[in-house]
């Protein structure tokens, strides 16, 4: 009997016999292919070094971007090392002197089995595009080309698909469970099943041919894009996240948003709605709904409201005496009498023909060349601006689309304070114009401080990852966050709080994916201004900074107040 020494011992030499003869039998194999007339035939990257030829990349511009890009040592062969280290393919439009580039055709991309981002978006000669041996992408952009199929089963780990403005009559999504974004309109579409796609946050399926959309199971959904399409009906009642709905140019009867409470934007224009009730609605900031045939419009609730256009319906008034926010409005074509925009200090647009109104009342600011109105018709323009009163939100940027809303805490001469109402377009406008306002906040001739902000100020957004947009300060004065403020944002990767925080609601950092740290500069949090979950949901990919001082108290008293054991806790 051999002893268990022996035993291993004899079974590695199998081991290694084993590996000698598939090597040997490997090697055998391989030499007819790499023999003879070797440019004619195309080598798999698993068998060896791949050759930059036009067998192997039959487009001579995809060859010419491998070249430069790829061929680090210039031999014209792709080595073992130089496949394996390309995980991203990012194709250029123009050289160095302006030419333009010109990819036909990407054949041979199989061999970057590493691939985990494609680029080859804007190429209009690119009629197909076979990526079934990168299977580890998770980010495809293949937009604005003339990709008639587009396979991408083998993806399973895709997260970001974007396949707009191609010749697609088909897509099949079902394998891609990971799924978060995906940006396929401008195609043919007649169907899109996303039952699968549970991880779904950004939809865009603009312009296609859909005649019914199921988005039942897609519970996680953020921005939904589906205007321009030949839907009948909408069911968004399960999407409860939904912060941005643009249906416009559909068949629509009925429109139900109930249950979205946390929209800010809702584009249903062009449709044959009859109904519409925004009265749920209390974070509303966009408003269009133009050409149905409403006869009713209630605006009571929608106190942030800045945009509105309510253009060819069927109004006999419109009621706006709620909406301090107001900024631009839009209601030709109705069957308006009397319009009163006095409780909206900024409104600086109002267009209003086509209606039969005698009577226009505007805030004492605005320029009367701001009003359209029908000149035949006897209208008598009045000014008038009511006082601020607490509770009164409104926008600071009047002349850009608007990306925050305040809210007005306290009106009493030399402590005039407001609050972070919603930061709605973090991403377009990143966190660079939100430093001003550490310095105080304008409304109509006042200044106001910024010492708070309110819940789910910030929740769900995607900040801009350039010129340092995706960092923040939270300085000045600002002493309370409320529950959920930064709750489930994107790309966000540095949060600092200043030494006036006092306090912090629940869930405040919750699944912010990418934050990487959180730095506390304050020294004055304690038990009775946190809550019990003020920490809960922050990701281990966090890293807390605290003050060296607090280092031990602040450790314990985060741990009570939800954060993880997982996440790291140090000094700053």
């Amino acid at each position: 009997m051999r002893n268990k020494k022996q035993m291993n011992k004899l079974a590695l030499q199998t081991k290694l016999k084993r590996l000698l003869i598939a090597g040997g039998l490997a090697a055998l194999v391989a030499v007819p292919l790499l023999s003879g007339n070797a440019g004619m035939r195309k080598v798999d990257a698993a068998q060896g070094d791949v050759k930059i030829n036009s067998t192997n990349f039959p487009d001579e511009g995809f060859r010419k971007y491998i070249s430069k890009n790829i061929d680090r040592n210039k031999d014209g062969v792709l080595s073992k090392a130089e496949i394996k280290k390309v995980t991203e393919i990012k194709l250029e439009h123009y050289d160095e002197t302006g030419n333009e580039y010109v990819y036909n055709d990407l054949t041979g991309i199989g061999v970057f089995t590493e691939l985990k981002r494609l680029e080859c978006e804007s190429q209009k000669s690119l009629s197909k595009l076979d990526l079934h041996k990168n299977t580890k992408l998770e980010f495809v952009n293949c937009g604005h080309n003339g990709i008639k199929e587009l396979n991408v089963s083998k993806l399973t780990k895709l997260k970001e698909l974007s396949c707009y403005d191609n010749k697609l009559t088909k897509l099949d999504v079902s394998k891609n469970v990971k799924l978060e974004i995906l940006t396929c309109d401008s195609n043919n579409l007649t169907g899109l099943d996303l039952r699968k796609n549970t991880k779904l946050v950004e939809l865009y399926c603009s312009s296609n041919k859909l005649t019914k959309l199921n988005l039942t199971k897609n519970t996680k959904l953020h921005d939904l894009w589906c205007d321009s399409n030949k839907l009948i009906k909408l069911d968004v009642s399960k999407n409860t996240k939904l912060s941005r709905i643009v249906c416009s140019s559909n068949k629509l009867t009925k429109l139900d948003v109930t249950k979205n409470l946390d929209l800010v934007d809702l584009y249903c224009d062009t449709n044959k709605l009859t109904k519409l009730n925004v009265d749920k609605n209390e974070k509303l900031i966009g408003l269009v709904c133009s050409d149905n045939k409403l006869a009713q419009l209630h605006l009571t609730n929608n106190k942030q409201l800045v945009k509105l256009e309510c253009a060819k319906n069927q109004l006999t008034q419109l009621d706006t005496s709620h909406n301090n926010a107001l900024v631009w409005v839009v209601c030709t074509n109705n069957r308006l009498t009397k319009l009163d925009f006095s409780a909206s200090p900024l409104c600086n647009s109002v267009v209003c023909n086509e209606n039969k109104l005698t009577e226009i009342i505007v805030p004492k600011n605005m320029e009367n060349d701001r009003i359209y109105y029908d000149k035949n018709l006897k209208v008598s323009i009045k000014k008038k601006t009511k006082p601020v009163k607490n509770g009164t939100y409104f926008v600071e940027d009047t002349y850009n689309y608007p990306y925050c809303t305040f809210r007005v805490t306290s009106t009493k001469a030399g402590n005039r304070t407001v609050s972070l109402g919603a930061w709605t377009n973090a991403g377009a406008f990143g966190t660079k114009g939100w430093k001003s306002y550490m310095k105080g906040v304008k409304y109509g001739n006042q200044t106001y401080k910024l010492t708070s902000i309110d819940s789910g100020a910030f929740a769900g957004g995607t900040f801009s990852e350039y010129d340092g947009n995706n960092n923040i300060v939270i300085g000045g004065s600002i002493k309370t966050i409320g529950s959920k403020a930064f709750a489930g944002t994107k790309v966000l990767k540095t949060i600092t709080l200043g030494t006036s925080v006092e306090k912090i609601g629940s869930y405040a950092f919750a699944n912010s994916r990418d934050l990487k740290v959180l730095k506390i500069k304050t020294t004055k949090l304690t038990s009775k201004t946190l809550s019990k979950k003020t920490f809960a949901g922050i990701t281990s990919k966090t890293t807390v900074k605290v003050p060296k001082s607090k280092l031990s108290a602040y450790k314990k008293l985060f741990r009570k107040c939800g954060l993880s054991k997982n996440v790291k806790v140090k000094a700053i």
